[in-house]
């Protein structure tokens, strides 16, 4: 867990992965209380100017995304491998979950392949094949 003392919505704690955790172990600590210091200032967090994140973002050729995408991109894709709702709002520190569907873009051919996961579960349902529920 990350402890955030000041959010967009005030404090809150953070979940993290296994791999997200060695990220932040990884980055070098000093005297600052963040994670990502300002050079200049180092009692001051890290401000906009990210030349590693501009250096990403163009040899991945992708210069017009934000951080704040990939936030999106998370939520699309913890919905696309059956992360419930719910769970994916709480995540992102969603309150309400109807911000999260604002967040979890679906593809067509996603909803389609879960389309045809129903149709299969609910013909060997109907069928009385012996199976696995979704």
């Amino acid at each position: 867990m990350l402890a955030l003392a000041d959010s967009k919505t005030g404090p809150r704690t953070v979940p993290l992965g296994s791999q997200a955790k060695a990220i932040l172990r990884q980055q070098p600590r000093d005297e600052s209380p963040f994670v990502f210091p300002s050079s200049r200032k180092p009692g001051r967090p890290r401000g906009r100017d990210l030349p590693l994140w501009d250096r990403v973002r163009r040899e991945a050729g992708i210069e017009d995304c934000r951080l704040h995408d990939l936030r999106h991109s998370m939520a699309s894709h913890a919905v696309i491998n059956g992360v419930p709702l719910p769970v994916v709002s709480r995540l992102l520190g969603h309150s309400d979950v109807r911000m999260t569907l604002l967040y979890a873009h679906l593809a067509d051919r996603d909803i389609e392949a879960a389309a045809e996961r129903v149709g299969v579960e609910m013909a060997r349902v109907m069928t009385g094949e012996p199976g696995d529920t979704l």
